[in-house]
């Protein structure tokens, strides 16, 4: 209970500092960090009461987390791009077909574990493409390289680790709420000298 109560109390600061340190101009990833944060610890927080529906709502923040997670890292590779370069704004948001398709399969297990685990992945493929494209612009190269690494073995454990063990929350909860803080600390100053998306 322990890595679940400092997962939620996690999720609460680096909602503050999200909002405090990412400028004004990226107001949409802005937006998005602070949604996401809140969405983990909420999430969390489901597993620690119990209400009429409280898993089928969690079950559904948990899949808008991780969407939102994989537009953030699409938006901020957009920002970073030469105006030149950058792809359509609305393309970033092509990870929430995830989201409208996911009552579809809602109650499927193994076809749900199979999306999350894609759209888990695949964040973190977008993430280690993010971090060698851009590498120079973190103030901090290693803490990037950290964020990588804690998100990375979460996974690993979450999601692999179970085919050869048992696992509980507290062996992969603390992986990520390091990555929560490195994030939180690294992502904020790469905003700092890149101009605001051309929305449109």
């Amino acid at each position: 209970m322990w890595s679940q109560i400092l997962l939620i109390f996690t999720a609460a600061v680096i909602s503050v500092l999200f909002y405090k340190r990412v400028p004004k101009e990226q107001s949409d990833i802005r937006f998005f960090l602070i949604f996401s944060s809140l969405a983990a610890g909420v999430t969390e927080l489901f597993h620690l009461i119990s209400f009429p529906y409280s898993d089928i709502i969690r079950e559904y923040l948990l899949i808008t987390l991780f969407t939102t997670i994989l537009i953030i890292l699409l938006m901020t590779v957009r920002v970073l791009k030469p105006s030149y370069a950058r792809y359509p704004y609305p393309s970033v948001f092509l990870p929430a077909l995830v989201l409208i398709s996911y009552p579809f399969i809602q109650g499927v297990t193994a076809l749900t574990s199979v999306i999350h685990q894609i759209v888990q992945g695949g964040s973190i493929i977008v993430l280690v493409l993010l971090i060698s494209a851009h590498y120079n612009q973190f103030k901090r190269g290693w803490m990037a390289i950290g964020i990588f690494l804690t998100m990375l073995s979460a996974f690993i454990i979450y999601w692999v680790l179970p085919l050869f063990t048992e696992i509980t929350v507290w062996m992969w909860q603390p992986f990520l709420i390091a990555g929560m803080i490195f994030s939180s600390l690294s992502f904020p100053r790469i905003f700092r000298d890149s101009r605001g998306p051309d929305i449109g």
